[in-house]
């Protein structure tokens, strides 16, 4: 009451899985991301997908939400793999080198190695690792 003007800003975010789209806007107007405050974008981590300035109390916009399915993704992938095998004298020394891009995995588990196998070294990112054994022994 008694306010003669009231103005503002409206910041529309979204998440991975939904598609926003602007369908109308009432008493604002579309405005670029960088036109609002500072202290509004700091407020969130998410991508601004629209912003908008206000210049009336009764303003309003219209938005379609669409919500896409999450879609699974490879959790680490072998670029490039080389394996190598030395024989002498009845020994073995094996070799391997992978090259992995991974987006979720912790640990890199391998499986099927003889128990009397004996790990030499070990390299992340072309420095030395320590290599760890699983509760299954891998």
């Amino acid at each position: 009451e008694n306010v003669l003007r009231q103005t503002g800003s409206l910041a529309v975010v979204k998440v991975a899985n939904v598609e926003v789209h602007a369908l109308e806007a009432k008493g604002m107007a579309r405005v670029g991301v960088d036109e609002l405050p500072p202290e509004l974008k700091s407020q969130t981590t998410l991508p601004i997908m629209f912003a908008y300035k206000y210049l009336s109390p009764q303003s309003n916009t219209k938005l379609s939400v669409v919500k896409h399915d999450q879609v699974d993704v490879l959790e680490a992938v072998a670029e490039i793999a080389l394996y190598e095998v030395l024989m002498s004298d009845g020994q073995s020394m094996h070799r391997l080198i992978l090259n992995l891009q991974n987006s979720q995995k912790q640990y890199l588990e391998v499986h099927d190695i003889p128990a009397e196998a004996r790990l030499w070294s070990l390299m992340v990112n072309s420095k030395p690792a320590k290599p760890v054994r699983g509760k299954d022994g891998c």
